[in-house]
């Protein structure tokens, strides 16, 4: 992404996501977990760095909607990375928790604008991050598991319709912090359509068992599921 960004040129995101996508669907997938949509706002990010467009906000914004048409031209759906916001963080999730101390108005200054671009441009699905926003979210859960964020902010500020889905829960941000169980309930909870379990079938199932126990419960909101 970051090579696409430096030709200074949406359209070549555009002709990238419309190969990818037509090559996809050559092979069977239909779904791809791109575009990033981060805004490479922190020079030591660990984890996103050339996944990002641009360290400009709009020029993500104009690079990562032609993506995204570029993936549905081509056939596949795409998603949008990950909310809400990942660039400014300096731990990489997957080994630890990130926190962001940023307040809701700074994150619509910056991280914020490509994701509501992408919401115009039709993108398919939205992933969220596992990053504390103390400011935002006061109980000491990260985005995915927070329904201030997801439902609130995502859902209801945004007026995001789509699907929502998690990052994995497998990462040492939600695995080694919260358990992936409880992390994929909290995160149901949150307004989270899908939860991404990569690796391990044991934990798929272990998690399974723990939302359907609370779904017999009453704890889940099932016109949202």
């Amino acid at each position: 992404a970051m090579a696409l960004g430096a030709t200074g040129d949406p359209e070549n995101a555009y002709k990238a996501g419309l190969l990818i996508g037509r090559e996809m669907r050559a092979l069977g997938p239909n779904f791809n977990f791109a575009p990033t949509v981060d805004v490479n706002s922190n020079r030591t990010n660990p984890v996103i760095g050339v996944r990002s467009y641009s360290d400009d906000p709009h020029q993500v914004a104009r690079f990562a909607t032609r993506a995204v048409q570029g993936f549905l031209d081509g056939g596949v759906m795409c998603t949008a990375k990950h909310f809400p916001g990942h660039g400014d963080t300096d731990v990489d999730s997957h080994l630890a928790l990130p926190c962001v101390d940023k307040s809701l108005e700074e994150l619509e200054q910056v991280d914020l604008i490509p994701f509501q671009a992408a919401i115009e441009a039709d993108v398919t699905a939205i992933m969220t991050a596992h990053i504390l926003y103390p400011q935002i979210e006061p109980d000491s859960v990260p985005a995915t598991m927070s329904r201030k964020i997801v439902h609130g902010i995502l859902r209801e500020k945004l007026g995001y319709q789509g699907i929502i889905i998690s990052d994995c829960m497998e990462m040492a941000a939600i695995a080694a912090m919260y358990g992936i169980s409880n992390g994929t309930l909290a995160a149901f909870k949150a307004d989270v359509d899908l939860v991404e379990i990569t690796h391990h079938p044991l934990w798929c199932a272990e998690a399974a068992v723990r939302v359907l126990e609370a779904a017999e419960a009453g704890e889940l909101d099932m016109d949202e599921m």
